[in-house]
C-alpha cells in the first residue's frame, strides 16, 4: 500500500501530523509498528527533542482509591499534591526522580491523615475538588464537599511545615445553597501570595486575604460578578494584573485587577464556548488565554489588552470527542496539554501561536481524564484521572 506523507506541506506540519494525514485507516490500524520502526523511530526522536515535549513514562503514583479531581507541583518540583473523590489528599516525593530519572516506577504516597498536624474537620468531607498551592511553596490550599449537609463547601488554607505534614491555619466556608447543577471549583493564589481567588457556585468568584501576617486574614476583600450561572473556573495572569473567569453560562470575563484586589475592571466578555467552560489557563508571560470545555474545544484567545487580538480566538483545537476538563501551558509557554473524557491528553506546541499543532497525543492508564499539569521547571507532565493514579512523564 502507498503512503503519500506528503498530502500537505512538510514545512507546516509536524511528524506526527504528516502521518495523521495520511492513509488514515492505515495508520491508525499500524501506528504502533510505525512507531517501532527503526527509521521513524529515531525520526519520532529527533521531533520529540526538537519540541522539547515529554512522552516518557517516568512513574506511577498510586495511593488513591477513587477518581483524582486535582494536582499541582511545589514551585520547586520537589513533590506533588493530590486530591480526589475518596476524601484524600496525597503527596508524593520527586526527590528520588529528580536524582535519577531512567525508566518507570511505581510510588506510593502519603495520606491526608499522615499529613495533618492536628486533628481537622475533614472526616466531614466527601470529596476533594480542588488543591493549589502558592508560589512560596508554603501554603496549600484545598477545598471540598460537606459529607453531611451536601451543601456546604470548605475552602482549608494549611502551611506547609514538610511535605509530610500539614498544619491547618485557615478554614473558609461558602454557602453554595443557591445551586442546583454539578458543583467544580477552582481555587488559585494571586503571584503575590497575598490573595485566593475561589470560584464557585454563588456565580461569584470570590477574593479572600490569605496571608497570616496580614490583620484581614480570612477575610472576603471582594466578589467578583459578572456570570448568571455556577462560576467552574478561574486563572490569575502571572503578572497578576488579570483575572479570567469561567461558568456554567459558557461565558468568559477577563478582568483587570485595581489597587490591590480592591476592585476589577470588566475588560472583555467572550461567548465562544457552547458548553460549561471547564477549565482556564495563562500563558506564562500573560499574552494568551487559553480555555476548554465541554463542547469538546479548546480555544487560545489574545490576553493583552494592549493587543489587537485581545479576547479574540486565534486558535480553536478540536482534537477530544468528549468534554475537556483540563489544561496546562508548560512553563516556557511553548507547550500547551489539554485532558479530557475521552481518557485523551493531546500536546500542542505553541510557539507559534497562529500556526499551533499538536505534536503528540497520550492515552493511558488515566481513564476520564480530570486534571493534566506541567512541572514549574521542566518539561513534566501530571496526568490523572478515573483510574486513580497519576502519572508522570518527561
Amino acid at each position: 500500500m502507498e503512503i503519500n506523507f506528503f498530502s500537505k506541506p512538510l514545512k507546516t506540519y509536524s511528524l506526527f501530523n504528516i502521518l495523521s494525514y495520511s492513509n488514515k485507516d492505515f495508520i491508525s490500524k499500524n501506528l504502533k509498528k510505525i512507531k517501532n520502526n527503526k527509521i521513524f523511530k529515531n525520526l519520532f526522536e529527533v521531533e520529540r527533542r526538537y519540541y522539547n515535549y515529554p512522552s516518557q513514562l517516568i512513574a506511577k503514583f498510586v495511593g488513591h482509591k477513587k477518581t483524582i479531581t486535582s494536582l499541582c507541583f511545589s514551585p520547586n518540583d520537589d513533590y506533588i499534591y493530590s486530591g480526589g473523590l475518596d476524601m484524600l489528599l496525597c503527596s508524593y516525593s520527586l526527590e528520588k526522580l529528580n536524582k535519577n530519572d531512567n525508566g518507570c516506577e511505581i510510588l506510593s504516597s502519603n495520606s491526608i491523615n499522615d499529613l495533618l498536624i492536628n486533628e481537622t474537620s475533614y472526616s466531614k468531607f466527601t470529596t476533594i475538588n480542588c488543591v493549589t498551592i502558592d508560589r512560596s511553596g508554603n501554603f496549600l490550599a484545598v477545598n471540598s464537599f460537606n459529607k453531611i449537609t451536601k451543601k456546604i463547601s470548605n475552602v482549608e488554607l494549611f502551611e506547609i511545615v514538610a511535605i509530610d505534614s500539614l498544619k491547618s491555619i485557615l478554614t473558609i466556608v461558602v454557602d453554595t445553597l443557591k445551586t442546583t447543577n454539578t458543583v467544580y471549583y477552582s481555587l488559585n493564589f494571586s503571584p503575590c501570595g497575598n490573595y485566593l481567588a475561589i470560584s464557585d457556585s454563588t456565580q461569584i468568584t470570590s477574593i479572600y486575604w490569605v496571608n497570616p501576617n496580614d490583620i484581614n486574614f480570612g477575610k472576603l476583600k471582594l466578589g467578583i460578578k459578572g456570570h448568571t450561572a455556577d462560576v467552574s473556573a478561574n486563572s490569575i495572569s502571572s503578572n497578576g494584573k488579570y483575572i479570567a473567569t469561567g461558568g456554567y453560562d459558557n461565558l468568559i470575563f477577563i478582568f483587570e485587577v485595581e489597587n490591590d484586589y480592591a476592585s476589577v475592571k470588566n475588560l472583555k466578555k467572550i461567548e465562544s464556548h457552547k458548553m460549561v467552560v471547564s477549565s482556564l489557563a495563562y500563558s506564562p508571560d500573560s499574552n494568551y488565554l487559553a480555555s476548554a470545555g465541554w463542547d469538546l474545544n479548546v480555544f487560545i484567545y489574545g490576553a493583552n489588552p494592549n493587543h489587537y487580538n485581545f479576547g479574540k480566538v486565534i486558535n480553536k483545537l478540536m482534537n477530544h470527542t468528549n468534554a475537556v476538563s483540563s489544561i496546562s501551558f508548560s512553563y516556557r509557554g511553548n507547550l500547551l496539554a489539554s485532558g479530557g473524557f475521552d481518557g485523551k491528553v493531546n500536546i500542542y506546541n505553541i510557539a507559534n501561536i497562529e500556526n499551533v499543532r499538536r505534536v503528540h497525543y497520550f492515552e493511558g492508564d488515566f481513564g476520564n481524564v480530570f486534571c493534566v499539569k506541567f512541572s514549574n521547571n521542566e518539561n513534566r507532565l501530571a496526568i490523572a484521572g478515573t483510574k486513580s493514579v497519576v502519572c508522570l512523564y518527561k
